[in-house]
């Protein structure tokens, strides 16, 4: 008698025969066995790469090369079946943050005293990058954003991401800064950049395309691409970085995502 392929596939998941490696790194991580078990049959219905070792990455991504969508495109936290696009379709929450521009930049300009040093200082070739951070490491930080209530009123109305990923941040580049090329987190969100200081001489490059900034208005790109930005002018560069879910989300991916996300916010146990 034949048997049901799914119901085989599904029993010998069930049984441990079948596992993705992303559900063994996810334990390490001490997550819930319910959520395992829950990743395990996504990863058995879509190819969820989890680059979880820094050390193995170039492995990792070579075995996970047919899985991404497109050339270019390699997050460690790779979602399936999202639309692919190094820069998509300008969104509705672009045109949020454009109208609020000046109040945003009057806020920028009481606060900028306060910048500290961008976390990923690696990627930084001469000048420097600068931040002044609303939400980081998956949750937004009170004591900034009463520094600037107007904009996280603005982009609090939004569908921002939250988890590990999410990062909202006032983001300052100095002249003969270069950030290397890299890519971001996730695929799983859309990355927006308000300009607000923009001089001549600033680039920002995705897949191979470069583009400028403009004051009062949103460079929309999807920063799972590998992306890099050079500063040849001669001041300050200014922007409001803000990180929205991929609008190919629905409500229930978005739960999913986020929740295993916040998994990345712990250190792995040895």
């Amino acid at each position: 008698m034949s048997m049901n392929p799914a119901a085989t596939a599904a029993n010998a998941v069930s049984a441990g025969m079948m596992r993705h490696p992303g559900v063994r790194y996810l334990e390490r991580l001490g997550a819930r066995p319910d959520l395992a078990r829950v990743l395990d049959g996504y990863a058995h219905g879509f190819p969820l790469c989890l680059f979880s070792n820094p050390g193995k990455w170039r492995e990792r991504a070579r075995l996970g090369t047919a899985r991404f969508l497109r050339p270019n495109q390699r997050p460690r936290f790779y979602y399936p079946h999202l639309a692919a696009e190094p820069w998509p379709a300008k969104t509705p929450w672009a045109s949020a943050l454009e109208r609020e521009f000046e109040p945003i930049l009057a806020e920028f300009r009481g606060l900028e005293d306060r910048l500290s040093k961008h976390p990923q200082e690696n990627l930084v070739e001469g000048g420097a990058w600068n931040l002044f951070a609303l939400l980081r490491d998956g949750r937004m930080w009170d004591e900034n954003c009463a520094l600037c209530p107007r904009t996280t009123r603005v982009v609090t109305s939004l569908p921002i991401c939250t988890g590990g990923a999410a990062t909202i941040y006032f983001s300052v580049v100095e002249p003969g800064t270069r950030i290397k090329p890299h890519c971001g987190f996730t695929n799983a969100r859309i990355r927006h950049h308000l300009g607000l200081e923009i001089p001549p001489g600033v680039s920002l490059t995705v897949a191979g395309e470069a583009r400028s900034w403009a004051e009062g208005e949103c460079l929309v790109f999807d920063d799972s691409f590998l992306h890099h930005v050079r500063h040849d002018g001669s001041v300050r560069r200014v922007i409001l970085l803000v990180d929205c879910w991929h609008p190919d989300l629905t409500p229930a991916e978005i739960a999913f995502v986020a929740e295993i996300q916040t998994l990345f916010e712990r250190p792995v146990r040895a």
